[in-house]
């Protein structure tokens, strides 16, 4: 594998303030600020940026394509590829520690608990798979169809959603079965836990489940006619929210389901929403034209052409705050692409399909600074602060 060293940032300008803080031996009380951001491209590169400047820190090149998510635990980044290839990179430096080839190709993003890496394969050998952080050896792995969803651990389980349309869960420990939800319906996004109670979307309804034993607790029958168009809902204390449908972010009760408020943003949304403070964050894509690129005339979904734009909005009202425009364009290259941002301590970053790592003031919406891969990105981006707290959209 190859690191380069040649791209350069687009840098706009640069606020920094911070609510987050901790006191220094004299007493002094010193920001915590975002020390990194790494995102991975389609291209099959791996980037670590300045999160305070938006400069290249360094490149990896896997040569494979990668949709796959970076996570940072302790001074390691973890990743994979089409290919199937499990890594793990030196996060301060870009160098390989270990590669491990689990079989089968990796969609899914990994997540990292008690030295361990959970994360799903897809295809021919797919499966789930628990592996040693340290060493990349594998611990235990579980024969599900194909996976493309974020693992969640909770209290000693880890969660997953299958292709054969079940949920699992885990002894994270030993990968002995404790529970699994059968649908009728297609599972594809990420599950996620908060105060005992799951939360998923089943089909065409977001559905609670009682996380130590499956239980239903309520089902809410969402507005969108696929899947594809809500990513995994996200928590604030005792309530939930989720995209529901292909404008439209809702606001549920946690405990009994009750809607608290929806929001029409007009536009275009997906993915999955991200919360820091007061406001929750969701990104959209707002249609600009359709170009005719065959010979023949024929217009394809592939010639829509659209520019990334990212909302801010009162988590108790839903009321918008502000909303952020990016001035370039992309063509829609996957109706599949759910892209998520990511919160750091005090800016909201998030990765686009026009190729760029954006930085935005999550108080003001406005940029901070835009990084250039020269690739599409359709993963998420990974935050590390400088008191080595991690942070990530699922």
């Amino acid at each position: 594998m190859k690191k380069k060293f040649t791209l350069t940032p687009v840098i706009i300008f640069l606020t920094i303030h911070s609510f987050l803080s901790c006191k220094s031996k004299k007493g002094d009380i010193i920001p915590v600020e975002d020390k990194t951001v790494y995102t991975t491209t389609y291209r099959g590169d791996v980037y670590s940026v300045n999160a305070k400047t938006g400069q290249h820190n360094w490149d990896y090149s896997t040569g494979n394509y990668m949709v796959s998510s970076p996570i940072v635990a302790g001074e390691r980044l973890y990743f994979g590829d089409y290919d199937g290839i499990l890594y793990a990179l030196n996060a301060n430096t870009g160098q390989e520690k270990w590669s491990s080839d689990l079989g089968a190709s990796i969609v899914s993003s990994p997540t990292v608990s008690n030295n361990t890496i959970y994360v799903g394969t897809s295809g021919i050998g797919g499966g789930f798979h628990a592996v040693n952080a340290t060493t990349g050896k594998t611990i235990w792995t579980y024969p599900a169809i194909s996976s493309y969803s974020t693992p969640c651990v909770s209290e000693g389980l880890v969660y997953f959603v299958s292709f054969d349309n079940k949920l699992y869960a885990l002894d994270a420990t030993s990968g002995e079965l404790k529970w699994k939800y059968t649908s009728e319906n297609r599972l594809k996004i990420s599950p996620i836990v908060n105060r005992g109670i799951l939360c998923v979307i089943d089909g065409y309804n977001l559905t609670a489940l009682d996380a130590a034993t499956g239980q239903n607790k309520w089902s809410y029958k969402c507005n969108f006619s696929n899947w594809i168009h809500s990513g995994t809902p996200v928590f604030k204390e005792n309530s939930v929210f989720f995209l529901d449908g292909e404008r439209m972010l809702t606001a549920l009760d946690l405990n009994t389901g009750t809607k608290k408020w929806d929001h029409d943003f007009k536009d275009y949304i997906n993915g999955t929403p991200v919360v820091l403070g007061g406001k929750i964050y969701v990104y959209g894509k707002v249609y600009l034209r359709t170009d005719s690129k065959s010979s023949d005339g024929t217009i394809s979904s592939n010639d829509q052409v659209y520019r990334s734009k990212l909302y801010a909005l009162d988590i108790e009202t839903g009321i918008q705050t502000w909303a952020y425009n990016s001035k370039n364009e992309f063509y829609n290259r996957s109706y599949m692409v759910l892209p998520m941002p990511s919160a750091g301590t005090n800016r909201i970053y998030f990765n686009s399909q026009d190729g760029r790592i954006y930085a935005v003031d999550a108080e003001t919406g406005e940029e901070n600074w835009q990084f250039g891969t020269g690739s599409y990105i359709w993963s998420t981006p990974c935050i590390l602060d400088d008191e080595g707290n991690v942070s990530r959209g699922l």
